[in-house]
């Protein structure tokens, strides 16, 4: 076999690997799990509000019972934002807390906010955590194939 066409061979071998399309289809040949998880941390999709949250409301009640009356949504995207530090998140929310009135109004619409920020902060791990476990797929398919191309040349070289 003439040398040129293993080079063109093994150039557009790298290239499909490389390419998002074809590592996206063939991601659906590795159904990851936990066990094949790469950082240190837990695995785990979302953060539980429970563990945080210590307020008298049940949080999922009080957004069912709220049902959209009250959208604290785009002030928990504003707080959640890249941009948006603890030195300028903190006055975000003490200017929501102090137009509020006292009472139990008060108390249920900051713990709706507390509730959206968590959506937020769980929105974003899916997001982190979709594009970690779909690298490890792709470097399980670059392996596969890289050890197909090590395994076809190795052939060509003893004949």
């Amino acid at each position: 076999m003439p040398v040129g066409w293993r080079v063109w061979s093994v150039a557009a071998t790298v290239f499909v690997l490389v390419t998002p399309a074809f590592a996206q289809q063939q991601e659906e040949r590795y159904h990851l799990t936990e066990a094949d998880w790469p950082c240190h941390g837990r695995y785990r999709l979302e953060f539980d509000a429970g563990a945080y949250w210590r307020g008298p409301e049940d949080l999922q009640a009080l957004q069912a019972s709220a049902n959209g009356t009250v959208d604290v949504r785009p002030l928990a995207e504003d707080l959640f934002a890249p941009q948006t530090g603890l030195e300028a998140g903190t006055p975000m929310i003490a200017d929501f807390a102090s137009a509020l009135p006292v009472g139990p109004e008060r108390n249920q619409r900051l713990a709706l906010l507390f509730a959206a920020v968590m959506k937020e902060a769980n929105l974003y791990r899916k997001f982190v955590l979709e594009g970690i476990v779909g690298l490890v797929a792709r470097h399980r398919i670059a392996a596969d194939e890289l050890a197909k191309v090590e395994a076809e040349y190795a052939r060509m070289a003893s004949s």
